[in-house]
């Protein structure tokens, strides 16, 4: 049985979130993914946030960018009806629900925070980047620590999906056959996450 359907469930997740240190971890990524887009693109009209939840990351790329067209995507309704409840920006904010890998359009930048681990990572980059052809992709992953492992077996045992975990070199050797890595930042040393920024070959 998936315990208490936690990460199909908007409320919970979000309680969880507010508690140490799931509340440090998330905050300084967000925090983290938002400077490290000004540092290698420094704007954009559009953005995708991938992934998107409960829509905590989409609401604070609509604070920091208030002149951007932002869409938002998850694979599960009940987030994005939660999501959906909770925009302040109706018009320039879209919420959809789907699977981002079957998803089409063209934006300025993609955002996939606490997604990626969940997919095949070099045909999730590539995915990624076709969604941001002329743009930045930014997302992160995680090493294989102690707590993360122990992470992984909850998820996979309660939630029924895995978890990948990648050392740095093994990520960065992965995607540097698809995609030119732009930036690389280590984020919280106990979660042991780290982001990175990618851009097509040229």
């Amino acid at each position: 049985m998936r315990l208490f359907y936690y990460y199909n469930h908007p409320v919970l997740r979000e309680v969880a979130f507010l508690l140490p240190p799931l509340f440090q971890w998330r905050d300084g990524t967000f925090r983290a993914a938002i400077e490290m887009f000004r540092d290698v693109q420094g704007t954009a009209a559009t953005f995708l946030d991938v992934g998107c939840g409960s829509g905590a990351f989409t609401r604070r790329l609509s604070m920091h960018f208030p002149n951007a067209r932002i869409d938002a995507i998850d694979i599960t309704p009940r987030m994005i009806n939660f999501a959906v409840k909770r925009n302040r920006y109706p018009g320039r904010v879209r919420f959809r629900v789907g699977n981002f890998m079957a998803f089409d359009g063209d934006y300025d930048a993609v955002f996939a925070l606490y997604t990626i681990m969940l997919l095949p990572l070099k045909s999730a980059v590539e995915k990624l980047l076709a969604l941001a052809p002329n743009g930045t992709a930014i997302f992160n992953l995680t090493i294989p620590n102690t707590l993360m492992r122990l992470h992984r077996a909850f998820y996979s045992i309660f939630i029924g999906s895995q978890v990948n975990l990648y050392p740095v070199q093994k990520a960065v050797a992965e995607i540097s056959e698809v995609a030119q890595i732009v930036d690389l930042r280590h984020v919280a040393t106990s979660e042991g996450s780290y982001l990175i920024a990618v851009r097509r070959k040229r």
